[in-house]
């Protein structure tokens, strides 16, 4: 299984966290989601989106739908309730978190996570013929400081 994404977009992590949680083995392709959308992005997602799960043949676009297909497929352990009252209402917070959350919380998600480190990401990477390069190498950006589940804190730890 293949994650397409950057630690540092909640979309991703909350990705993440199911993969995590399920002890499920994937591997982290880092892919930015800024204009102009890259054609390998465009040909994953047509709306140019992250995250992306790549499972075999099957691609699965957006976050929500990547947590619902890998309940679905790995039902152990549980990540939602059983109970479909307290079901409708896990969707609802996570629905709630997606949009209404990220519309406050998103500004200042992108000032201190996303430019710090995507912009940092693509200056080293995509080195231009401006400035100096940077100090910095790609292996020096701190991504795997960006996640803190439970399971992802145990793993770190072994």
């Amino acid at each position: 299984m293949k994650l397409y994404g950057v630690k540092g977009s909640p979309f991703v992590r909350k990705a993440l966290v199911v993969l995590e949680e399920k002890g499920l083995s994937y591997e982290l392709e880092t892919m930015v989601s800024v204009s102009p959308k890259s054609p390998e992005l465009l040909a994953l997602h047509p709306l140019g989106k992250i995250p992306i799960l790549r499972d075999g043949e099957l691609v699965v676009p957006d976050s929500s739908v990547i947590c619902a297909y890998l309940e679905k497929k790995y039902p152990a352990p549980a990540l939602y309730p059983a109970d479909p009252a307290e079901y409708a209402k896990a969707l609802f917070l996570e629905e709630y978190a997606d949009t209404r959350m990220f519309e406050v919380l998103g500004p200042v998600l992108f000032e201190r996570v996303v430019k710090r480190f995507v912009f940092l990401w693509l200056r080293i990477t995509m080195p231009s013929s401006g400035p100096a390069p940077s100090p910095y190498t790609a292996a020096s950006i701190p991504w795997t400081g960006l996640t803190s589940t439970p399971a992802a804190r145990r793993n770190h730890a072994e």
